[in-house]
């Protein structure tokens, strides 16, 4: 049995060029992720677990390294009120590559909203991604696999808080997938 391997430089070429083409392309994105437990103000309890997030948001591309995806995280803690993300995240893509996908960095800025509290919680955070497609078009359009880590620096703001403190640093790794039809 004899097995060939062989990569198609032309075929690369034109992914590259269809990606690099500068053209708006708007889609959609949906994430999982998990997180470890941190606490804001009206968290009472102390020694609780991380917990999990879903997230959806629209995601803007305009061809080059530059995206951005506006949304909602509905985030779920053990043993502490949910709370509801609405985010941006401006995305840049460091490394392109046709056979393995793409490796980048985003930025998220967001303000989250508690059942019953006053105090507004507020997140920024920094990351990294790799995303995989799965399909593309000659268009540009298609669907990714995308994995991401981030470092999240949480804190309070609100009538009880008027300055930031009570800061609380999340590790959170999550899976999604994109599609731009």
């Amino acid at each position: 049995v004899a097995f060939t391997v062989y990569g198609d430089a032309a075929e690369t070429t034109d992914r590259v060029e269809r990606i690099n083409r500068k053209h708006v392309r708007a889609g959609l994105e949906l994430d999982v992720s998990v997180h470890t437990a941190y606490h804001l103000p009206f968290d009472t309890a102390t020694g609780r677990g991380g917990g999990v997030s879903y997230e959806g948001c629209l995601l803007i591309s305009g061809g080059g390294p530059l995206s951005g995806c506006a949304g909602f995280e509905s985030e779920q803690r053990k043993g502490a009120s949910s709370i509801i993300w609405a985010f941006f995240e401006p995305r840049y893509l460091l490394l392109r590559s046709a056979s393995t996908g793409d490796l980048g960095v985003s930025f998220r800025f967001s303000r989250g909203n508690v059942s019953g509290e006053s105090d507004t919680p507020a997140l920024l955070g920094v990351g990294a991604f790799y995303q995989h497609y799965i399909w593309e078009t000659p268009r540009g359009t298609g669907a990714a696999l995308r994995l991401n880590l981030s470092y999240r620096l949480t804190w309070n703001s609100g009538p009880s808080s008027p300055t930031i403190r009570n800061r609380a640093d999340v590790e959170r790794v999550g899976v999604g997938i994109w599609v731009i039809p």
